[in-house]
């Protein structure tokens, strides 16, 4: 088992462990946002396993899926949109007026940890099969290859969820390693989140 973390970089939204020869590998990650089925049929529980199960039996041989689900109460981007939405549309003050009150209000809460957020993300990982020889194989051209191969696994898992309320997102640049941030600074400073 190895102990010693593997130098990673970025390129066309993959992360490459390992360099672009055998014995590499590369990596994307998505976002998915399940369909909501909390007061679902059992009909619609038994699909979402089935598509859980055909996402399972895409993966190849030598493929890894890493599953990453946190939870917390960080709506920061959607309540500071929904305030500069407050300022540039309100132009009653009655509305301009409940707006703020929500958005402090909700503010307050998201700070407490009285929000609760689900975030489920899903990491592919697959070899490095081919080898760079010459100009013949280049690395744009390696990377291209792998991300068509992912953008193809992102739609096939938007078929699967996609239907039934469900979302599917490929993360880039920015989300992936906030993602990573966010975890390692929660392990410095933990965070309670109130469930009610």
């Amino acid at each position: 088992m190895r102990l010693v973390p593997v130098d990673g970089y970025l390129g066309e939204s993959l992360i490459v462990f390992e360099g672009l020869q055998r014995g590499g590998f590369v990596s994307r990650g998505f976002e998915l946002v399940p369909p909501d089925l909390e007061n679902a049929d059992p009909v619609h529980h038994n699909a979402l396993e089935d598509d859980i199960v055909a996402l399972l039996a895409v993966l190849k041989s030598g493929q890894r899926l890493q599953v990453q689900w946190t939870v917390d109460s960080d709506y920061r981007a959607e309540l500071l949109r929904y305030r500069d939405e407050t300022e540039k549309l309100a132009t009653n003050p009655w509305s301009k007026r409940q707006r703020n009150e929500r958005f402090v209000r909700y503010w307050k809460m998201m700070e407490d940890g009285l929000l609760r957020r689900e975030r489920l993300r899903l990491y592919f990982t697959m070899p490095v099969e081919a080898e760079q020889k010459g100009n013949r194989l280049s690395s744009p051209a390696l990377l291209s290859a792998y991300q068509q191969e992912f953008s193809q696994l992102g739609d096939f898992m938007e078929a699967l969820f996609g239907g039934g309320g469900g979302r599917v997102r490929p993360l880039r640049r920015a989300p992936r390693w906030s993602s990573r941030r966010r975890i390692r600074s929660r392990t410095r400073t933990p965070q309670t989140i109130n469930a009610r």
